[in-house]
Order: structure tokens, then sequence, then C-alpha cells
């Protein structure tokens, strides 16, 4: 279950409350990497290991309400938002499609020229007409 070197384990989502559940018996039988493993896992506080990534979700929220108050924003706040959404996109950013959709139509309601101005960025800014 820990794998060699506790390499198995490491990429387990749950891992820390795996361990917990684990580590009494484990250590009847290995304390040696059980200790280690504690060792270990007690500085692994941040970390991202599953398929879904849903931490733009609050970004894109956000910018949807400063974009209907300000649509202008969508050159400032937009500009920043699509760049981090397309790093979050290593880890299967679920919010992409909604944040390219928010700055689209912010941009929109800004005006034509701010449209194709955004268009020029990206060909994935686009209207469905």
């Amino acid at each position: 279950m820990y794998g060699d070197n506790c390499s198995t384990i490491s990429l387990v989502e749950n891992k820390a409350e795996m361990h917990n559940t684990f580590r009494r018996y484990g250590e009847l039988v290995e304390p040696e990497m059980m200790q280690k493993f504690t060792a270990k896992i007690k500085w692994d506080v941040v970390g991202y290991i599953g398929d879904k990534e849903y931490a733009m979700q609050g970004l894109s929220e956000c910018f949807e309400s400063i974009s209907i108050n300000d649509p202008s924003q969508w050159r400032e706040i937009g500009s920043r938002l699509y760049r981090q959404s397309k790093i979050a996109e290593i880890s299967n950013n679920h919010y992409a499609y909604d944040i390219r959709n928010n700055i689209t139509k912010a941009a929109v309601r800004s005006g034509l020229d701010n449209f194709w101005e955004l268009h020029s960025w990206n060909n994935e800014f686009r209207i469905n007409l």
C-alpha cells in the first residue's frame, strides 16, 4: 500500500487520512517506514493531486460580479484572470469556459470594438450568433 520509499501512498489524494488510519498497524510491521512517512507528511501542507480543479471558481464569480457593474474591467482584471486560468488548465481547470465566457460578455457589453480587441488576443474568445 505504501510502496517503495512511500512512493505509492504519496500519489493518493487523501494520503494523510489513509496514513492516520493505518499507521497504528503499520508501526507493528514497518515502524521505520511509518516514522519516515509521518515526518514527511507533516511538511506536505500544500499540494494538489485530484483530477478536477475548482480553484478558479471564486475568481470567476468575482469577475462576473465586477464586470456587471463595470464591463470595461475585462481589459485589466479579465486579462489577469485569463492568464491565471490558462495556468490552472494544467490541473484540469473546470472554470476555464466560464471565465472565457464572462470575459467575452464583458467585452461585448463594452462595445463591438472591445470584443474585436479581445478576439485578437486569442480566437478562443468568440460569440455564437
